[in-house]
């Protein structure tokens, strides 16, 4: 890892990738030590938020936002896999990807992600829409898809 020419207790990476020039750019105070990231540091760089939240990327699913979602929306009580469950959690995940690609309207990995979850998302509701027509409509209402 090159590094800059400051003191060795302040040397900073020197930042090569994307993520690396808009974290610099964006925190230039940020005290990194040479051996990157320091577990006992973490709380005192981040706060509360994690090392990804603290660069703007968020998780996709947190477990507990999982775990409400199959709460709210399962058909039995161990259901975890039904469609309405994955139909829910997709639109949970497509909402979040929506968000940040208005803010980063040039992120197109991430619209190509978003795109590839919205095809899963059709597949699910047409087979339940072929399958099971009440269970559709009713997913559909709960979740304000179709307007």
């Amino acid at each position: 890892m090159a590094l800059s020419s400051a003191s060795p207790d302040t040397r900073r990476p020197a930042f090569g990738s994307y993520q690396g020039a808009a974290a610099e750019r964006l925190y230039p105070d940020l005290e990194v030590r040479l051996a990157g990231w320091n577990t006992d540091d973490d709380e005192q760089i981040c706060g509360t938020l994690g090392k990804l939240e603290f660069f703007g990327i968020t998780m996709p699913l947190t477990q507990d936002r999982k775990q409400e979602l199959i709460g709210t929306y399962q058909v039995h009580e161990t259901d975890t896999g039904s469609p309405e469950v994955q139909v829910a959690m997709l639109s949970d995940r497509i909402n979040q990807l929506t968000e940040h690609l208005r803010s980063h309207p040039k992120d197109f990995s991430s619209r190509r992600g978003l795109l590839k979850l919205i095809g899963r998302r059709k597949q699910l509701l047409a087979y339940l829409a072929a399958n099971e027509a009440d269970r559709y409509r009713a997913l559909v209402d709960r979740l304000g898809l179709r307007r």
